[in-house]
């Protein structure tokens, strides 16, 4: 049997309590602004439609893409002039990853697209 913690309801409210402060404190809310694109909606896109998302949002999720589409996402930023850095876990995404201005496999869970260009623009 696994060990379990039993937490009494005056500790777990506490808890809660401690850690809706800290949230309330320390994360700092705003509308949601970015655009999601599925893996499915991707596959129904062409290269002028891709190119027009990128435009015209400022912020984009990409979910639920195949290694194929990682390619096609990775070819559409650099359409637009931008660099590209993504990280993987360089088994599905390796073909992003060699196509990218800047490719780093070390990550193991998550794919990053992150056109350079764009942010270094809003930080300067």
């Amino acid at each position: 049997m696994p060990n379990v913690i039993k937490i009494d309801r005056y500790n777990f409210e506490l808890y809660r309590f401690k850690v809706g402060a800290f949230l309330r404190h320390s994360v700092h809310y705003r509308p949601a602004t970015a655009r999601v694109i599925s893996g499915g909606e991707l596959k129904t896109m062409s290269d002028e439609d891709f190119d027009k998302v990128v435009t015209q949002h400022s912020e984009l999720v990409f979910a639920r893409t195949s290694p194929q589409q990682k390619l096609v996402i990775v070819e559409g930023f650099q359409r637009q002039g931008l660099v590209v850095a993504v990280t993987g876990d360089g088994v599905n995404d390796s073909p992003a990853l060699k196509k990218a201005d800047i490719g780093d496999d070390n990550l193991i869970h998550d794919l990053l697209f992150l056109p350079i260009s764009t942010i270094e623009s809003r930080v300067s």
